[in-house]
């Protein structure tokens, strides 16, 4: 086990832009106020530098430290110059497209980790699939996401044929199911299970007093817009126009069924503003996921990571599909194994009037249990924030915030 050398600056590498949400997710103010330097490297312009992005970065006045570099000679530039005493977390995972970024920190045998706490039920994280599935899976992934195909195969490459030696410091983990397997990780590698970004949420709104409401949240995931489509070079595999057609088809319905209010979890990347008709005629609300599913009666979501809330606070979940998403079989694979994970039917919103829509209204106690402790927090690990634990970890003593220093690239 590697020793942790005397911490006292906390970088983080990102590879799109940190935003006013991603500040409170990292945890920033709470190891700033632990007495620890924080800074943040935006790689943003290195990965894509031909996207535009609809986000914003986080406010200068509210965190300041923020690097930005565009070419890789200006990153390893800077990278030579951090210490024994910094302590570096790369915020995306090890493939193709990052391989030179990882290198470039092994190399310079720093302390360095990932994290890999905030997972969902994926392929190969849940049930074992039978030789022949695999093969057609594999094959199916080949010809229809090569990009993915080639980098799951990539993660397979033992990591003396990477020019990987060190591997990472440290990985942070969440549920029992975030144990990752990389060419990164050996056997030195520790690790440190806090629990997913949304449980940190989860403990600052419990104690909220929350009336329930006679609503169904959807919690959108912008997947005909996702600037990730273009970055990863794939074709969304949502016609704007038919998705959102079938959706405010299925919420009329339901509104029907239940006499209920439909409202819309806006993805934190949409932008509805310029895209108006699209949820014509719905409510739509930005930053509120957690507070509409706290007092919702039922969940509409296809694979969001805003269903933890709901499997947190123990609301029913359905998990609902269309013919086009039906076509992708990344996309489809993962709600499929959402609905394995939370013991689940995935509902066709073209067949939305065979659906039991009552029986949708219960859930199964002992699966939710069961996804909260892989996927979400292990079972008796502290109930303290997240980056709290990490702190302790690194073996910062809480003290009084101190000037930050600036970093120079």
């Amino acid at each position: 086990m590697l020793s942790k050398p005397n911490i006292s600056r906390i970088i983080y590498v990102v590879e799109s832009i940190f935003t006013e949400r991603d500040y409170v997710r990292y945890g920033i103010k709470t190891l700033i106020d632990r007495g620890a330097d924080v800074a943040v490297f935006d790689l943003t312009a290195f990965f894509s530098p031909h996207h535009h992005f609809s986000t914003h970065q986080v406010p200068r006045e509210v965190f300041p430290n923020i690097i930005q570099f565009k070419e890789f000679t200006q990153i390893k530039s800077a990278v030579k110059n951090l210490t024994c005493q910094d302590c570096v977390l790369l915020c995306f995972p090890f493939n193709l497209k990052t391989k030179s970024i990882f290198k470039l920190f092994d190399k310079q045998n720093l302390f360095y980790g990932i994290g890999n706490q905030n997972i969902l039920p994926r392929p190969g994280l849940q049930k074992k699939r039978s030789w022949l599935e695999k093969i057609n899976f594999g094959v199916t992934l080949f010809y229809k996401h090569p990009s993915s195909f080639i980098n799951f195969i990539y993660a397979k490459i033992p990591s003396h044929m990477l020019s990987i030696k060190k591997g990472a410091s440290f990985i942070i983990l969440g549920g029992n199911a975030s144990n990752l397997h990389s060419p990164i990780i050996k056997k030195s590698t520790q690790k440190i299970f806090i629990h997913s970004f949304d449980y940190d949420s989860f403990l600052r709104a419990k104690n909220r007093p929350a009336e329930e409401k006679n609503e169904i949240v959807f919690l959108d995931q912008y997947l005909p817009y996702h600037f990730e489509w273009e970055i990863l070079g794939y074709k969304s595999p949502a016609p704007a126009g038919p998705y959102y057609q079938n959706l405010r088809d299925l919420f009329s319905y339901l509104e029907k069924i239940f006499q209920v209010k439909i409202v819309i979890a806006a993805h934190p990347h949409a932008d509805y503003h310029t895209k108006k008709d699209c949820f014509d005629g719905y409510e739509i609300f930005s930053g509120k996921s957690i507070e509409l599913i706290q007092r919702s009666k039922l969940i509409l979501a296809h694979s969001s990571t805003a269903i933890n809330f709901a499997v947190l606070f123990r609301k029913p979940i359905s998990l609902i599909t269309d013919q086009y998403l039906l076509k992708n079989i990344s996309f489809q694979s993962e709600i499929e194994q959402m609905a394995h994970a939370l013991g689940r039917e995935i509902i066709q919103i073209e067949k939305k009037e065979y659906t039991n829509w009552e029986k949708e209204l219960k859930i199964d106690e002992s699966r939710y249990s069961e996804y909260q402790k892989k996927y979400i927090k292990i079972e008796n690990s502290p109930q303290k924030a997240g980056w709290e634990i990490f702190a302790d970890f690194l073996q910062i003593s809480p003290k009084n915030s101190q000037q930050q220093k600036e970093i120079t690239s």
